[in-house]
């Protein structure tokens, strides 16, 4: 005879498979209410580190204009280095982006310097803007993850065992749209939302104030092209 705990187990393996535990999370008030709670921070989450990231882009994405003279193009200096640019940026965004990069440099102990422009649009992180980013977008990559198969492997699944059987739960179907909606929010802004935001860090974190002249050096075949100590970005 298999003890209780085991008895139990099998059990609620066995209601899991014939969909007789959807329902649960419908029927409670606390878990909707945490529920909503998770899809509003996966989202806000998402969303700041894709702005984030946009506004510092746009900021130091070089400019083209036309030389009258030859009505040829050519670079000029992106607009970051234009008078007023990083104060403009620092009072549009205070509230917001750059007070929630202050939370998480302070979180992260990763407070840095502000040796140059490029620096100061990471706001407190300053020279460690790198870092704090980063880790914000990895952490933010495995929890849209871990929620979307949460939503799916432990709700979805067994609502649709429910729906498909004799006598579906009655919390089924509702249950079934709300966490399969979350569930999908997750995946779209996995596959369309994460990628373009590291690839905007990457070139943010690459160029300007951030570029390792030692790597340029290395790559073009010049000696003395060494990393600088105390600067890992």
């Amino acid at each position: 005879m298999a003890p209780k705990h085991e008895a139990h187990l099998f059990a609620a393996r066995a209601d899991d498979l014939e969909g007789m535990a959807a329902g649960m999370y419908a029927e409670s008030t606390v878990l909707l209410s945490f529920t909503a709670a998770v899809e509003v921070l996966g989202i806000a989450w998402t969303a700041y580190n894709y702005f984030k990231m946009l506004t510092i882009k746009r900021l130091l994405r070089p400019r083209t204009e036309t030389i009258s003279a030859s009505a040829k193009l050519q670079f000029v200096a992106p607009p970051l280095y234009d008078d007023g640019a990083v104060t403009t940026y620092k009072q549009v965004h205070a509230s917001g982006l750059l007070r929630v990069t202050h939370a998480a440099a302070v979180l992260l102990n990763s407070r840095g310097k502000h040796e140059n422009d490029h620096h100061k649009l990471f706001g407190t992180a300053g020279d460690r803007g790198a870092q704090v980013l980063l880790l914000s977008i990895k952490f933010n990559t495995w929890f849209l993850i871990a929620g979307c198969t949460f939503c799916f492997t432990s709700i979805v699944f067994p609502d649709m065992a429910s729906l498909s059987s004799a006598a579906p739960h009655p919390d089924a179907m509702t249950e079934f749209l709300v966490y399969g909606a979350m569930g999908m929010s997750f995946v779209l802004m996995l596959i369309f939302v994460i990628p373009p935001t590291f690839a905007m860090f990457n070139l943010v974190t690459s160029i300007e104030g951030f570029k390792q002249d030692w790597a340029i050096k290395k790559a073009m075949g010049i000696a003395d092209a060494t990393p600088t100590h105390g600067h890992h970005h």
